[in-house]
């Protein structure tokens, strides 16, 4: 039998709705939700037998989801910042998504996620707002936070590899007479490559925001 720790058990909710679609049968969802991160722990799909044999008490098979984000069960933090854009903008494409994105992501730190899609919403354009050709605008940040109010980092272990690994080759093809303070491929060490990941860390954030759209 499965041991649960029930001495740090969380506070929760219960939210039960029924799916409709054209060609596909009905189906009850009961989803199980996270109250301090305002997300979906688990999601049971049921048919209509199903669903009613399991309000009798009956045992039943059904499909479900559970969601392994190490977010779960940890405080959902959100704010929002000024960011200013060009007034002029590329059409919209992936030239357009890669200025915005790099934009937010040099305000995504310990731990904030920006909604850079607010960069392209005029409705979060802080009116009155302008300066030498640029527009403000409101873009909204979320974190997770633990009970010690430290952030939950939500990037894959293998992101943070591969992120390490483009450090370490940009380093070895810097040109040493460059003068952006690159390191001589002859002297990079572990520290160097420490060092390129803090200074350009919205860039690596800018990657991996690409990576999961």
């Amino acid at each position: 039998m499965a041991k649960f720790d029930r001495e740090n058990m969380k506070v929760g909710r219960i939210v039960m709705s029924r799916r409709y679609g054209a060609g596909h049968p009905t189906q009850h969802c009961v989803r199980l939700e996270d109250a301090s991160s305002d997300m979906t722990v688990a999601e049971i799909q049921m048919t209509p037998e199903q669903f009613a044999g399991a309000l009798q008490c009956c045992t039943e098979e059904c499909r479900f989801i559970v969601n392994q984000s190490p977010a779960v069960g940890n405080k959902s933090e959100h704010k929002t910042i000024e960011i200013k854009r060009p007034i002029d903008l590329p059409p919209r494409g992936e030239d357009r998504d890669k200025l915005l994105r790099s934009l937010v992501a040099a305000h995504e730190t310990n731990g904030w996620i920006g909604s850079w899609q607010d960069l392209d919403n005029m409705h979060n354009i802080v009116q009155g707002k302008r300066e030498n050709g640029h527009w403000y605008f409101r873009v909204g940040f979320h974190r997770y936070v633990d009970e010690q109010g430290d952030f939950i980092p939500l990037v894959d272990a293998s992101k943070l590899v591969a992120a390490a690994r483009v450090a370490m080759n940009a380093l070895m093809m810097a040109d040493p007479g460059d003068d952006d303070g690159a390191s001589n491929p002859e002297h990079c060490s572990p520290a160097d490559v420490t060092q390129y990941l803090l200074e350009n860390e919205h860039i690596i954030a800018a990657a991996f925001s690409r990576e999961d759209a």
